[in-house]
């Protein structure tokens, strides 16, 4: 039951200048708690909003979530690549976005519509019939223990700096390489005949003190 004292419209506002209401002795025996008229004083035109529920169980609508595909060759074979250079599970289900194979974690809802950037982590670029690792799938590992084979190095060897440079290092093995500091991801490589040729973001790279 409304109560004189439930806010109904703008301060000093009285049922009598609603129309219907003049000749209305009582209050009317329904809950007006979450009630409001807009009147053209506030910029409205007599607008009447009413807050209300159904009576009933709760029912959540349940989204389909993301068509994932399954049979995907580049997808296949992304599982191959993704175990030849770590050591820990993958940890969502990689899916193909034009030339790059990214990993998108499970439950994830439809995509349909939305401007997304970037989902999920980028895995691998398709290049012609092979994939080769990005970046950020080595960046996403949480240490350098995650990973098969690491190179690594400490903050002040100069052999780091020159790999922040663009420029290969020297480098034990064979394959795809984590370089990490302390035991932290810093970037990748593949290591081929002592060398480890730089896969290092040239949008990242450090310059030379030639050219700065």
């Amino acid at each position: 039951i409304r109560s004189k004292d439930v806010r109904f419209g703008r301060p000093g506002f009285s049922w009598e200048q609603v129309k219907g209401f003049s000749d209305t002795k009582e209050p009317p025996a329904y809950p007006l708690e979450f009630t409001l008229r807009i009147l053209p004083g506030d910029g409205g035109e007599g607008h009447f909003i009413a807050l209300m529920q159904k009576k009933g169980a709760h029912v959540k609508k349940v989204s389909k979530g993301y068509d994932y595909k399954t049979s995907d060759t580049a997808s296949i074979i992304f599982n191959e690549l993704y175990y030849e250079c770590f050591r820990a599970p993958l940890y969502g289900l990689p899916q193909v976005f034009g030339n790059t194979v990214r990993i998108l974690p499970s439950g994830l809802p439809p995509l349909g519509g939305l401007g997304v950037i970037s989902a999920g982590v980028a895995g691998a670029e398709i290049c012609k019939n092979r994939l080769e690792p990005c970046h950020a799938v080595f960046m996403a590992a949480r240490s350098a223990d995650e990973c098969r084979a690491v190179r690594d190095m400490d903050v002040n060897d100069a052999e780091l700096a020159a790999f922040l440079r663009g420029e290969t290092i020297a480098c034990g093995g064979k394959g795809w390489t984590a370089v990490s500091v302390g035991g932290i991801v810093t970037g990748f490589g593949k290591a081929s005949g002592g060398i480890l040729k730089n896969r290092y973001p040239k949008g990242l790279r450090l310059r030379s003190q030639q050219g700065q």
